[in-house]
């Protein structure tokens, strides 16, 4: 039996937070009932103390833990201790002294698998004995430890499973809930083997026959991974050749299999004659070229006996003569396919069996590679046989499981990220390179998005599991010449990614979730066949039309104006009291496709709109008359929001898809009060500026100005736009000193007046004071 090594060793105490591990009776040490009970309400333990947190460590690392000994006997003189460590099923016994220190550690490591107890116990020269335990349960790679139980060690190990996805939320359920089939451990390491030496867990009979091994594959870098869920199936072959069917299974995430099957040394048997078939092929997908299913057959081993027998197997890539060898490559495209089923297992599982068989086809004879939808075929084509080869097979793939929904159509064509699908060349056209864009954009978002979740990275496979489609990066825009809005496939491929992921980058603010962007798709597709059972979800602006965005939009308007799908709004970023001038990029396109209908969208803080929309047309700039603008300044608000909808009409309409909003902050009125004089200055001609002021009470007040600079006073409710009069109450020009302004108002408690003053015929600069006086007298209506 292979030993567990353990070495003790003493060290002064550090900030150690108190953990009881396992209380003692203080009646076992010599305590009365009251003594015990007087114990117990002072907090005071008899046990071992340990901050421990369970963990896990390499399997073979050195676990240090370290305890304190809780003593609560008041004992005099010297005081000593026995600490003693005893591995569960080990003759292993290992004592050493302490003398008058309560602290220890211990560290050991794990040389076997399984679980194992490891006893630790503490005796004091006064006859007092503390004990605990640590549990540890260890795999090939790891080691769980726990101070609570087996149970709990067990669960650490799933949870890691389940946080590398190496298991899913069933099995992880299952297992450790309880509630499904699973309740031993064993059997699910048995499905599931994450050990190097499994036949440790296997009981050896004179009548069973194991068949393991590995299967593995080797990447463009010569590189060796194992190659999870391949079909395993072991046969036994009879007379003539006849085969019977003694079990198949798939391979585990670390390429292993294993049977364990009951001999036949019967009548004209001396064991069975095994075949060991090796398919690249299930019942959701296959990887075939023009014949059959990849698939390799080793045996037959005749009269194979009671005892353990390893077949394993690499895909290698490359042969002899370094040449591509095919089976290698569709070891390749079998394990990228794997990954895409993985993923609709976690997004779509209640309809995973309703997707059809998935063909995939290598070689077909072509260098080009595409999805077939009335066969639901992938044929990949020589020249995608390379360093992006899973890329091009999981961008395909993605065109199937549109397919298999209808969140897209297919329409083969020739295209490159760089182009604008919809004129570019005179090529395709409105309706059919928008139709193109979307079905690309989407196999774009799903290649990377499969691979980010599925966390493929750890496969440590080339330029998997990275957010690159090629050279194409789905997390950061390569070229912004590219952004060509609704009619390039990288822009909409970026844009569904951002819809998506979790990153707020550049003008992303939107975190969906890959999953929830799946279940909107496909629940708005299923809602769209109530109506029309034939429908299909052809182009972008019909998802972008079933959000029912509004113009205060702030999530997916700043990804519209940055792939340019919508306009860029410019200015204004802040106003003044004259009308201002609305202005913007058009955008849509580079060259073709540009944006050329608009509406104007002013609104409050909240969304509310200030005016009704304003129809522009083909103009990428709008100036409020007077009125307008006297409207929103009257509102009450302290900011407008604005924004603009864009259409592009040729052909069919596509939009209204709305910009990035601006903020403006309405300008501010000086404040008036009485006995306080304010000082203005008219700059130029036409210019003016805004008072406000608040009655303290019921009173007559008196607005003066003072200076050489011939003033003109006006009175409103509100500020008015520019040099608007709508809603004036009163006006003076030279009733004061000079050629001043003067005017007495009555005015109510509370009651808030705007003073415009301006130069005489709107001429008139110069500088000048304002005073506001009265207010003594009080009356009573």
């Amino acid at each position: 039996m292979k030993k567990l090594f353990i070495v003790i060793c003493f060290s002064a105490l550090v900030m150690l937070i108190p953990y009881s591990v396992k209380a003692i009776d203080y009646r076992d040490y010599g305590f009365t009932q009251e003594e015990a009970e007087t114990n117990l309400e002072n907090g005071l333990d008899d046990c071992l103390y340990t901050d421990f947190k369970d963990t896990y460590y390499t399997h073979g690392e050195y676990i240090s833990v370290q305890f304190e000994i809780r003593n609560s006997k008041d004992l005099k003189g010297d005081y000593e201790y026995i600490v003693s460590v005893e591995p569960e099923g080990n003759d292993f016994d290992k004592s050493i002294k302490i003398i008058t220190n309560t602290s220890f550690e211990i560290n050991f490591y794990s040389t076997k698998f399984g679980e194992f107890e490891v006893k630790i116990s503490a005796k004091d020269n006064q006859g007092s004995r503390f004990q605990t335990s640590l549990y540890v349960f260890s795999t090939e790679d790891l080691d769980f430890v726990s101070k609570t139980s087996f149970t709990q060690t067990k669960r650490q190990y799933f949870m890691y499973l389940f946080d590398k996805k190496m298991v899913n939320e069933e099995d992880y359920n299952s297992i450790v809930y309880g509630y499904e089939k699973h309740t031993d451990i064993t059997e699910f390491m048995e499905e599931t083997p994450r050990i190097k030496d499994f036949e440790q867990y296997i009981t050896k009979s004179s009548s069973i026959i194991y068949i393991y091994g590995y299967i593995r594959f080797e990447d463009v870098a010569h590189q060796i991974h194992p190659a999870k869920n391949i079909k395993v199936t072991l046969y036994d072959e009879d007379l003539f050749g006849i085969r019977q069917n003694l079990g198949a299974q798939y391979t585990s995430n670390t390429g292993l299999y294993w049977f364990s099957v009951e001999n036949d040394t019967g009548f004209l048997e001396n064991g069975y004659d095994i075949i060991l078939e090796i398919k690249l092929g299930n019942e959701s997908y296959q990887v075939q070229d023009f014949f059959q299913v990849y698939e390799i057959e080793y045996g037959p081993f005749v009269d194979v006996t009671n005892t353990y027998t390893y077949i394993g197997h690499t895909f290698e890539y490359y042969d002899s003569n370094n040449d591509i060898d095919d089976f290698g490559v569709a070891a390749n495209l079998y394990e990228a396919a794997t990954i895409g089923f993985d993923y609709l297992d976690l997004v779509d599982s209640e309809d995973l069996e309703d997707y059809t068989l998935l063909g995939i086809e290598y070689p077909y004879g072509e260098d080009f590679s595409w999805y077939d939808p009335l066969t639901a075929d992938i044929y990949m084509g020589n020249d995608y046989i390379n360093d992006y080869m899973w890329d091009t097979l999981l961008h395909e793939f993605g065109h199937y499981v549109a397919h298999q929904n209808d969140i897209t159509s297919f329409w083969p064509a020739v295209h490159s990220m760089e182009e604008n699908q919809i004129y570019e060349f005179g090529v395709f056209g409105k309706t059919i390179g928008r139709q193109l864009v979307w079905s690309e954009g989407w196999a774009h978002y799903f290649c990377v998005m499969v691979q980010q979740v599925m966390n493929s990275i750890l496969l440590n496979v080339p330029n998997v599991g990275d957010t690159l489609e090629g050279g194409y990066d789905m997390e950061t825009v390569k070229a912004p010449s590219y952004l060509m809005g609704e009619g390039n496939e990288y822009v909409m491929g970026l844009l569904l990614y951002d819809i998506a992921d979790t990153n707020d980058d550049v003008a992303d603010d939107i975190d969906w979730g890959h999953d929830v962007l799946f279940d909107y798709l496909e629940s708005y597709v299923e809602s769209m066949k109530v109506s029309d059972p034939d429908y299909v979800l052809f182009y972008f602006n019909e998802f972008y039309d079933s959000l029912n965005l509004d113009a205060y939009d702030d999530e997916f308007g700043p990804l519209m104006t940055y792939y340019k799908i919508s306009a860029a709004l410019t200015s204004p970023t802040s106003v003044s009291y004259n009308p201002p001038s609305f202005n913007w990029d058009a955008q849509g396109g580079i060259t073709y496709n540009i944006n050329n209908d608009f509406t104007l969208y002013i609104m409050d803080s909240f969304g509310n709109l200030l005016l009704d929309p304003i129809p522009i047309g083909n103009n990428t700039t709008y100036v409020l008359d007077e009125a307008q603008w006297t409207t929103v300044l009257s509102s009450g608000t302290s900011n407008i929001k604005w924004n603009v909808s864009a259409i592009q009409t040729t052909g069919t309409d596509t939009g209204p898809y709305f910009a990035e909003r601006i903020t403006c902050n309405l300008p501010v009125p000086l404040t008036l009060a009485v006995g306080l004089s304010r000082s203005g200055n008219i700059l130029f001609a036409g210019s003016y500026i805004w008072y406000k002021f608040t009655a303290s009470s019921n009173s007559s007040y008196t607005f003066v100005s003072t200076g050489t600079t011939d003033t003109y006073a006006e009175f409103f409710n509100t500020p008015v736009a520019g040099t608007s009069i709508i809603g004036r109450l009163y006006y003076n020009n030279d009733s004061g000193p000079g050629l001043n302004f003067s005017k007495t108002i009555t005015l109510l408690s509370g009651q808030t007046i705007y003073l415009r003053v301006r130069g005489n015929d709107w001429t008139e600069t110069g500088a000048y004071l304002v005073e506001v006086s009265g207010g003594g007298i009080s009356f009573e209506y």
